[in-house]
């Protein structure tokens, strides 16, 4: 299952953590090109890794969507 986001929600949340767009890619297992697509909404964000975004972010899956 795929999901985007309407927010920008994980360049905020990357920026709060003071992360690296490499650091978040490395904590969740992708590529740095992936977190990039993903900040810029031009990739959806599989169920796996919006599971791993969430619970490093401390929000719901539903949060990061919002």
């Amino acid at each position: 299952m795929l999901f985007t986001g309407k927010k920008n929600v994980v360049r905020s949340r990357r920026i709060y953590m003071n992360l690296t767009q490499e650091e978040l890619a490395q904590k969740i297992g992708v590529s740095k090109n992936i977190i990039r697509l993903y900040e810029k909404q031009e990739c959806s964000i599989k169920y796996t890794y919006a599971k791993k975004l969430a619970e490093l972010f401390g929000i719901s899956i539903k949060q990061l969507f919002e």
